[in-house]
């Protein structure tokens, strides 16, 4: 779907309105997604990662 197609936003909404399990999935994806790309030891990780990577860098020179 393109950014700016609004006939096809419509009716994909129009889909989630109607579909009360379609809806309670897709939030229950998106609560998992979260739960496991977003929870604190994932992004303390991630950002361990990036300050050694900077600091290796600049160790570098």
């Amino acid at each position: 779907m393109s950014e700016r197609d609004v006939d096809a936003l419509v009716k994909y909404l129009e889909v989630l309105i109607g579909d009360y399990l379609l809806r309670v999935d897709m939030g229950e994806q998106a609560r998992q997604k979260v739960y496991t790309e977003f929870n604190s030891t994932i992004q303390n990780e991630k950002l361990e990662s990036y300050f050694s990577s900077v600091i290796n860098h600049v160790d570098s020179f």
